[in-house]
């Protein structure tokens, strides 16, 4: 459009009474017509009275303004990242406690088994039977070492927790 045919459409339109939605990328034309801004964005749609020359300052005002003060943007995302980083510490605890239960069960059961062994010994039939008794207390002597390094394990893994 050529510069006498915006000044009369310029003209025009101020001289409407009615109310007129426009979408342009002219400015100058922007700032001489409107006197309402509807700014369309992503995520919002932002309103305000005056031209646009008056939204341009306003908003150099506002984007001041935030560059001093921490948006909620900011603050949201930093506990976006404690609840992230609390989330990955809780899951991660989470594994341990699951493999210390798993070790006491371990534990347990190689305590139950050096019972029965014990209670094997006590047999009559075995309580004469040297090489039996042998075999008997090497296999205990085995559960007892299985035990130790089960009980070590857990403490190393308590200590990860208890940081």
């Amino acid at each position: 459009m050529d510069i006498i045919g915006k000044e009369s459409l310029e003209n025009i339109l101020k001289e409407y009474e009615g109310t007129l939605i426009f979408v342009s990328h002219d400015r100058y034309f922007v700032n001489k017509i409107a006197d309402t801004i509807l700014e369309f964005k992503k995520d919002k749609v932002t309103f305000f009275e005056g031209t646009y020359a008056e939204y341009m300052e306003h908003k150099q005002k506002e984007e001041q303004l935030q560059e001093k003060e921490p948006t909620k943007k900011d603050t949201s995302s930093k506990n976006n990242e404690k609840k992230q980083n609390q989330y990955l510490l809780n899951k991660e605890n989470n594994k341990i406690k699951n493999k210390m239960g798993k070790l006491e069960k371990i534990i347990e059961e190689k305590e139950n088994e050096i019972k029965d062994i014990e209670s094997e010994m006590l047999k009559e039939e075995n309580s004469t039977n040297y090489v039996k008794l042998k075999e008997l207390q090497d296999l205990i002597q085995d559960k007892n070492k299985i035990i130790e390094e089960k009980m070590m394990e857990w403490e190393e893994l308590s200590k990860k927790i208890e940081i």
